[in-house]
């Protein structure tokens, strides 16, 4: 069967874990070309390359009588066997696939190279953490929810359902993991609030505080252009920082996530205290 057919069956890591554990039946062969011996399944034939590791890497088990021991990513759908026992598989997955959502985000998490301390809301993480939600997020077409796919991405997280639960989505900078969502829910408190000192807020607050590149050397001025740009100049050095910006609920990341580090959020996940206003499934106020 394609990889394309039954990729969305491992969007869960017990389902790509199981594959490695179980004998995956062959297809049977013409009589002409048939052996007596030939298998009739095929198990996962490495003693010390540990599924656990294929499986956090986004591999599933897809063997075949040629390749027994090929995986492919649940995400990019790249093929890979051959494999050694000493091979790392999230390192090959990049090296094959660099460009793979999974990949990326794990590569953050386990802190590969410069992965992970690039810039969080750059256009290729940002892209990566939204595409983890595939056409899975069982929020997305919900009325007047807070919680959809851009908004997910935008504060952090990525999708990592289980078996047990669909909506369970992951930050891969400090691994706090969340699931019950909620039409009111906005992803950008739920993470702060219970993670504070993430690296997420710590890397977009520096990436907004970084200086400015050097302009080449302009020639020199009047001494009232020299005021004027030593008062403009005066004027950007005392100005709020991102972080006391106000920003509004569709700000970009940029603007929304470093005002989430100026002061800490006191809503508290599912509560049903006085004031919360929550009417179901398709929304309405919050």
């Amino acid at each position: 069967m394609a990889i394309d057919d039954i990729a969305e069956e491992y969007f869960t890591y017990e389902n790509r874990l199981a594959s490695f554990q179980v004998a995956h039946p062959m297809p049977k062969r013409r009589a002409s070309n048939a052996s007596s011996k030939s298998a009739r399944s095929i198990k996962w034939p490495h003693k010390t390359l540990r599924p656990e590791m294929l499986a956090k890497a986004g591999f599933f088990y897809h063997p075949s009588p040629d390749k027994p021991d090929n995986t492919a990513c649940f995400l990019c759908h790249r093929g890979l066997d051959g494999w050694d026992e000493d091979d790392d598989p999230l390192v090959e997955h990049l090296k094959h696939s660099p460009d793979c959502a999974w990949a990326l985000v794990e590569a953050v998490e386990m802190q590969i190279e410069e992965v992970a301390q690039e810039y969080p809301a750059s256009k290729r993480l940002l892209d990566a953490r939204k595409a983890t939600f595939g056409n899975q997020w069982p929020h997305e077409t919900k009325k007047g929810w807070k919680c959809k796919t851009k908004q997910m991405a935008d504060a952090g997280w990525r999708y990592t359902p289980t078996n047990e639960s669909d909506d369970m989505a992951t930050c891969n900078y400090c691994q706090l993991a969340l699931d019950g969502w909620e039409n009111c829910d906005k992803p950008l408190d739920e993470h702060y609030k219970r993670s504070t000192d993430c690296p997420f807020f710590i890397l977009i607050d520096e990436h907004s505080k970084a200086p400015p590149p050097k302009k080449s050397k302009a020639k020199r001025g009047s001494k009232a252009s020299r005021l004027s740009t030593q008062s403009q100049f005066t004027a950007t050095s005392e100005a709020p920082s991102l972080l006391d910006l106000p920003a509004e609920e569709d700000d970009s990341i940029l603007t929304t996530a470093t005002n989430a580090t100026s002061k800490r959020m006191a809503k508290s996940k599912k509560g049903t205290g006085e004031g919360e206003n929550y009417e179901g499934e398709e929304g309405g106020a919050c």
